[in-house]
């Protein structure tokens, strides 16, 4: 007889199940999506997808709350943003905006989020392996909001003077700094 594994929220922040280590992670999950919506507002506004900080944000939730967590508190933003509340770049809000030519950056967080994730225990034992291993959530990243972003503004060289070139310097710093803090925070606390 086969064994079936039960869904439960309790499942994901295993070992620990006391409502107490439950209560402790809604609430990492609640502060990382107000963490988001707060560093969305920090930005350049370019048109039409504006340099913000949402992306460090993301990587810093993925290396210190996990996995888990971080998906979470991701998906929690998008929620909020989907639902109206005003934690998009510039205050915006609602569903239309996860339609629209940034729709692909919003929705590629989710991967990029897991992708570095999966990065933190290569970037202790060795930082540049985890910082590439950390670049490929910027491929995903980029070509998720690449390909609807063409979708409105045509394949073309434009797509990527608008899309990639502005946001190439800013993602390679901002994934450095996240990555270098995260190794060096683990590293004193391994001594």
């Amino acid at each position: 007889m086969k064994a079936t594994a039960t869904f439960t929220f309790e499942r994901l922040f295993a070992p620990s199940l006391h409502k107490s280590a439950l209560r402790t992670n809604a609430l990492a999950i609640v502060l990382g999506s107000l963490y988001l919506a707060v560093l969305s507002q920090v930005q350049i506004p370019l048109y039409p997808v504006p340099i913000t900080l949402q992306t460090f944000g993301l990587i810093t939730l993925a290396l210190f709350l996990g996995a888990n967590r971080a998906l979470l508190a991701v998906a929690l933003y998008l929620a909020e943003g989907a639902m109206g509340l005003p934690v998009f770049a510039g205050g915006a809000g609602g569903f239309a905006y996860l339609a629209g030519p940034t729709a692909g950056f919003l929705l590629g967080f989710l991967p990029y989020t897991w992708l570095y994730a999966k990065a933190r225990t290569r970037i202790v034992q060795n930082l540049f392996l985890g910082i590439f291993t950390g670049l490929l959530g910027e491929v995903v990243l980029f070509a998720m909001g690449l390909s609807v972003l063409g979708a409105y503004f045509g394949y073309n060289a434009m797509l990527l003077q608008i899309g990639l070139y502005p946001f190439l310097l800013g993602a390679v710093l901002k994934s450095a700094l996240a990555v270098a803090s995260y190794h060096f925070i683990n590293k004193k606390h391994q001594a």
